[in-house]
């Protein structure tokens, strides 16, 4: 089965590159607002569930299309990518010094009609040491955390503000590779 990223991130490509698998990137900007009547897991589930749909038609079959959410959840407040510069500032100061959970749904939605669609998610701990204000103004100066859930890159500058993590590293960067690689042997894709 031939694979298709269906995602713009970097990060996702990137750590699936370091599989060493080919792969093709496709991916349809979709409604990613919640739905109120759903849980945060639902509705990160159903948003890579989303995603990797809007993609299917656009590949015959022997195609497996991957769709990921990630979300920061601190004190049962959802964290997703800041609006601007000020937003940011916003998250970093709630996440400083406390402990949020980094939720990663991936979906994998194959393009024959005999198989099924497979959901699941990943949920990492992260711990943040207490930061100042200069520490926050100066890391959205960089401008590294306008993209990212929670307004911070655990495999960039952001790194710096890790005390701990409890759980899977590449959950936190946007796909947890050995959830997915245990999603993937479903469809008989054996990664190693």
């Amino acid at each position: 089965m031939k694979i298709v990223l269906a995602s713009s991130s970097p990060r996702r490509k990137d750590l699936l590159s370091y599989l060493g698998i080919d792969f093709i990137i496709k991916s349809i900007s979709i409604d990613e607002s919640f739905d109120n009547n759903l849980s945060v897991i639902d509705n990160v589930k159903k948003l890579a569930l989303n995603k990797a749909r809007a993609v299917k038609n656009l590949f015959k079959e022997n195609h497996i299309i991957i769709g990921a959410d990630t979300i920061v959840l601190i004190n049962d407040l959802v964290l997703g990518k800041p609006k601007d510069k000020e937003e940011a500032k916003y998250m970093l100061s709630l996440l400083s010094g406390n402990k949020h959970q980094v939720i990663t749904s991936i979906a994998l939605v194959p393009t024959d009609k005999d198989l099924e669609e497979t959901v699941s998610y990943c949920k990492t701990n992260v711990y943040f040491k207490k930061l100042s204000i200069e520490e926050i103004n100066n890391y959205v100066l960089k401008g590294e955390c306008m993209d990212k859930a929670g307004a911070y890159a655990l495999q960039g500058i952001g790194s710096v503000f890790i005390s701990k993590i409890e759980g899977c590293y590449t959950n936190v960067i946007g796909l947890s590779l050995p959830l997915l690689s245990d999603m993937l042997k479903k469809y008989n894709i054996n990664l190693i």
